[in-house]
């Protein structure tokens, strides 16, 4: 059934009997990279602010895209900003992107990359490239790093981080302990089609669930169509046509699934010519996804409401553990989806 009948139906029933809206909340890691710099660092150096701004002719087409179209639309979005990149580039060059963001009227969460942890030695260049996985990290080191990255908000004049997201999703038990230890009890570390724990109790699609005192609110996994079975796939703007958002939206509506995390990165907004970020080109179609979703959340239809960590993450710790589902797509909507991605990749033009 098409959404917008769905939801028709939905709204013309007794008052009485309407649920309260589902929950969707715009995830964005914004984060600087090593770019090389382990590997070959004669050669390369790490990228900051071109990674987030991606700017072209002058234009902010990463951050200021994504603000732009919120502010359109009056939503407010979460942004997981990563920290420990300060061992290599200081306060300033993440600081002043964060500023801008909370100045925009948007709401600002804890990211980690541990690979950055390596910077802190002076003699880096000589020393192994770190893991970059929060789960191969002692729970001493992911105390101090969450501790790092916290006194990081404060420095930049903003209020502590109440959740975090592990680089790529690494994330087991010893992360909660350390956020446990840290004072967080809100977490947003769990995407199953990116990382998929060994740990089963960490294969959380949907809803959310309490592990070990840590409340996960994970990136929404769902279901696609595949010749050799089922895949796991992140609900992210890169991943994902508009038709299979709108069809997971109703789904999760269906199944009273809330709140909803969709996963995003500024620089998903452009095409680039090569890792370095020297030449770019506007994404048309990851920001069209995007300007639909937001369009859409932005609408006040009853049914959906747009929302953030700081706004929800109480209500959402008060609530507990609320049941997911596996949700999938249909074929021709996957298949569908799997035309544009490949046009989109191959042609620069597209």
């Amino acid at each position: 059934m098409p959404l917008r009948r769905a939801l028709a139906l939905e709204n013309s029933a007794d008052p009485r009997s309407v649920r309260a809206p589902t929950e969707v909340c715009i995830t964005i890691d914004t984060e600087f990279s090593i770019g090389g710099a382990f590997a070959d660092p004669e050669r390369y150096r790490p990228l900051s602010a071109e990674l987030v701004e991606c700017a072209i002719d002058g234009r902010a087409e990463g951050l200021g895209f994504i603000l732009d179209t919120l502010r359109a639309h009056g939503v407010s979005a979460t942004f997981f900003v990563e920290a420990l990149q300060c061992f290599y580039f200081g306060d300033r060059p993440m600081g002043r992107i964060a500023q801008r963001i909370v100045e925009a009227g948007h709401d600002m969460q804890l990211h980690l990359h541990p690979g950055w942890y390596g910077f802190r030695r002076r003699d880096w260049r000589t020393r192994p490239p770190e893991s970059d996985q929060c789960t191969a990290r002692s729970l001493d080191e992911l105390q101090e790093m969450i501790g790092f990255g916290v006194a990081m908000f404060s420095r930049w004049g903003l209020p502590a981080p109440k959740a975090l997201r592990t680089g790529s999703f690494y994330c087991n038990r010893t992360v909660h302990q350390a956020m446990l230890r840290s004072g967080l009890t809100l977490g947003s570390n769990i995407c199953h089609a990116v990382y998929r724990s060994a740990d089963p109790e960490f294969h959380v699609l949907s809803g959310t669930r309490v592990i070990d005192g840590v409340l996960e609110i994970p990136a929404l996994t769902y279901a696609t169509p595949h010749p050799a079975g089922p895949r796991w796939r992140a609900l992210a703007i890169t991943a994902t046509s508009w038709a299979e958002t709108q069809t997971l939206l109703l789904q999760a509506r269906e199944a009273d699934i809330s709140p909803i995390a969709v996963l995003t990165h500024p620089f998903e907004f452009v095409k680039r010519g090569d890792f370095r970020f020297r030449e770019l080109r506007r994404n048309q179609v990851n920001r069209q996804r995007f300007e639909q979703l937001v369009e859409f959340l932005g609408r006040q239809n009853g049914a959906f409401s747009p929302t953030t960590f700081a706004r929800s993450g109480d209500a959402w710790l008060a609530a507990g553990s609320r049941p997911g589902a596996a949700l999938r797509v249909p074929t021709h909507l996957a298949m569908a989806r799997l035309g544009e991605n490949m046009l989109n990749t191959q042609l620069w033009q597209y």
